[in-house]
């Protein structure tokens, strides 16, 4: 197990460090698999494709997300429903390393943005149904679609901000004082338009 672990550590290592050097779409997986020390059929094993090494986060965790979501109290608003189940789910599996390192990919690289935009709008669908589902509703309307947009976009400001310090401080901290920010702009916009 430990060999494993180290294997798919150095995977990640060797292709993050060429990511940065010369670029994603530029990085060829037989180049990592060199810088590694292994072979390209090893990589394959470990990785299906390049783009796993940076697109996969959240995904294997998306039905645990929905699911709490689903079963957070229903009195509970559902912004802070959605921003539990984020800090329940998705914040303890992400390692700031890897992180930082695949946002920094994204950012630079026009196949891996319109890559992770179709993700995004997966986790987006899937929010949607659980809050149906939180409500008891055949299929999602206008209030879950807006909710899991404007929760999701908290989210990703708080994560933008974290990548930009360099994974360091709190990433739940930050996420909590995003969603802060928008429960204050809500109910103040509330308060303007009434």
């Amino acid at each position: 197990m430990r060999k494993k672990l180290r294997t798919h550590a150095s995977i990640v290592e060797a292709a993050f460090a060429l990511f940065e050097e010369q670029g994603f779409e530029d990085t060829t997986v037989e180049q990592i698999a060199e810088r590694a020390d292994i072979s390209t059929t090893t990589f394959f094993r470990y990785f299906p494709t390049k783009v796993d090494l940076v697109v996969c986060g959240g995904q294997a965790q998306l039905p645990q997300l929905a699911q709490v979501v689903v079963e957070r109290p229903s009195a509970e608003n559902d912004l802070i429903a959605i921003r539990e189940a984020i800090l329940e789910i998705w914040v303890p599996e992400i390692d700031p390393g890897p992180t930082v390192c695949a946002a920094h990919a994204v950012l630079h690289s026009p196949t891996l943005r319109g890559l992770f935009e179709n993700i995004s709008r997966g986790w987006v669908k899937a929010v949607c149904n659980a809050l149906a589902e939180r409500h008891g509703l055949a299929e999602p309307d206008r209030r879950c679609r807006a909710a899991a947009r404007i929760a999701l976009g908290a989210f990703g400001a708080a994560v933008e901000s974290w990548v930009a310090g360099h994974g360091k401080g709190d990433l739940a901290t930050l996420i909590r004082e995003e969603f802060a920010l928008v429960m204050i702009l809500c109910c103040s916009g509330a308060a303007a338009s009434g």
